[in-house]
């Protein structure tokens, strides 16, 4: 269990590449939350897409913003918890994102990528 001191940063989208939108979120930081009733920040950044070019190393100027939502608490246990608590926290950030949804309720990305 997580003491009430204690934090974590974890990311649940670990991808970014040239097609705008929000991918499908990693399940592991809300079954955390979940577990540990600790709530989750929706943190949304925009314009790190433009900045960090895909194929590219090297930054370019651009304009990047970091917008936080207020913290969204697990309501219940269990995977319909960890399940609600995700479409929560994406809901938010699609919100202050200002992306497409690219994920669909059968786990297909939403973008064709051909």
């Amino acid at each position: 269990r997580c003491s009430r001191d204690w934090s974590s940063d974890v990311c649940s989208s670990d991808l970014v590449d040239r097609w705008p939108g929000v991918r499908p979120f990693r399940l592991e930081a809300f079954a955390l939350a979940v577990d540990t009733k600790t709530p989750v920040v929706p943190i949304a950044v925009r314009g790190a897409r433009t900045m960090l070019r895909f194929g590219t190393h090297y930054p370019r100027r651009a304009d990047v913003s970091v917008r936080v939502g207020v913290p969204i608490r697990p309501d219940g246990q269990g995977w319909d918890a960890v399940l609600a608590l995700r479409n929560s926290v994406r809901a938010e950030i699609l919100r202050l994102v200002g992306e497409p949804d690219l994920y669909y309720d059968n786990g297909s990305l939403g973008a064709d990528r051909s």
